[in-house]
């Protein structure tokens, strides 16, 4: 219902209470709102989850730029953008910004296609989606310590229906999916998203989960069971909309920087 998807996340997994133990809620919380995830992201033309921007977005016309002949020989514009959904370059003198000044761009035609999606949406429901699985994983990788982790997954492992864990790991996967396109990669904010990387830290415990049947056997079994689904489940499709080679060169980069400060302590 209209009610229960505008709901606000658990108390604990937006403010961060309890203690480090303290996880008993989180599979009894994640398995009540399971029926309210379903369809509530729409996809996009690859199938990938996709959501609104949190904030409004302007149209942008350029007046001066530089102009060009591509390599179709049609007259285009340098923008230095590249779109976040489809992640092309933008060659047209018009495209959308966010209002807000974050790092996210779309070109017209990704525009024009995420707008037909989003029309006749239930953006509260949607909003809901994407703000409580977040807030919950936010809550599961600070506020737990390993122990309650591990027994967290295991409950996820062996006590839940195959079918509600599949449902929940599509769930998060979901997710990461519409969240990832509003990530802010190439610029130094992309480590400030703590929910997209908690996500996918809580994506990485239900995958540690899913392989707990494989390994372990329980009382009464004489074989293992074998992972809940299968390994390509886990997939986040989303992360092709990310600038791969600027990813790389800021991994060399901090990888640079990380054995430098290590040398540096060893020197000490």
């Amino acid at each position: 219902s209209s009610s229960s998807s505008s709901s606000s996340p658990p108390p604990a997994a937006a403010h961060g209470g309890g203690g480090s133990g303290d996880h008993a809620w989180v599979p009894l919380a994640l398995a009540a709102a399971l029926p309210l995830f379903g369809s509530a992201l729409p996809r996009d033309q690859h199938g990938c989850c996709v959501m609104p921007h949190p904030h409004p977005l302007r149209r942008r016309k350029l007046v001066r730029a530089r102009r060009f002949l591509n390599d179709l020989g049609r007259l285009s514009y340098r923008t230095d953008r590249a779109c976040d959904n489809c992640d092309e370059p933008i060659e047209d003198n018009v495209y959308y910004e966010c209002s807000e000044g974050c790092q996210v761009d779309f070109c017209q035609k990704c525009h024009k296609r995420l707008e037909a999606l989003f029309a006749g949406l239930d953006v509260e429901h949607a909003t809901w989606v994407a703000r409580f699985l977040p807030s919950v994983a936010v809550y599961v990788l600070t506020r737990l310590d390993a122990a309650s982790r591990r027994s967290l997954a295991s409950e996820l492992a062996f006590a839940w229906p195959a079918d509600m864990f599949d449902r929940l790991v599509r769930a998060v996967v979901d997710v990461a999916d519409a969240k990832v396109v509003h990530l802010q990669d190439m610029s130094e904010h992309i480590v400030s998203d703590v929910e997209f990387w908690s996500t996918v830290g809580l994506l990485q415990l239900l995958y540690a989960a899913n392989q707990m049947p494989a390994n372990e056997c329980r009382f009464g079994e004489l074989l293992p069971r074998g992972p809940r689904v299968a390994i390509g489940r886990f997939v986040v499709a989303g992360i092709d909309k990310c600038d791969a080679e600027g990813e790389w060169h800021r991994w060399q980069e901090v990888t640079g920087q990380t054995q430098q400060q290590q040398q540096q302590q060893q020197q000490q």
